[in-house]
């Protein structure tokens, strides 16, 4: 069965909130966890994993500080392996959230 949510809720801090409005930022790092990969990508029924072929078709992101909340619009999702992390560090790959403009 597929998830099927329109607006991925994402922790930020008050700089990542920051440099989106101010259009210095267009994507959004977080760390390859398991957490994450389950809120992005649809599970395999088979074997119970993330399906990295099916991406959870989101519409928008919205950031959350508090009480700040800021929703933008949902581009694109990249796995990247950061080449600055040493070799067996949890840190080594990482989810690039693509990201538009402010929708509200």
């Amino acid at each position: 069965m597929s998830k099927q949510p329109t607006v991925l809720s994402i922790e930020a801090t008050p700089e990542e909130i920051q440099s989106i409005k101010s259009g210095s930022s267009q994507e959004i790092y977080r760390t390859a966890t398991d957490e994450w990969f389950a809120k992005l990508y649809e599970t395999d029924p088979t074997f119970g994993i993330a399906d990295l072929d099916k991406p959870v078709p989101y519409r928008h992101v919205e950031l959350v500080n508090g009480n700040e909340r800021l929703k933008v619009t949902y581009k694109n999702l990249e796995v990247e392996e950061f080449l600055n992390k040493d070799v067996d560090s949890d840190e080594r790959f990482g989810f690039v959230i693509q990201i538009g403009g402010i929708v509200e």
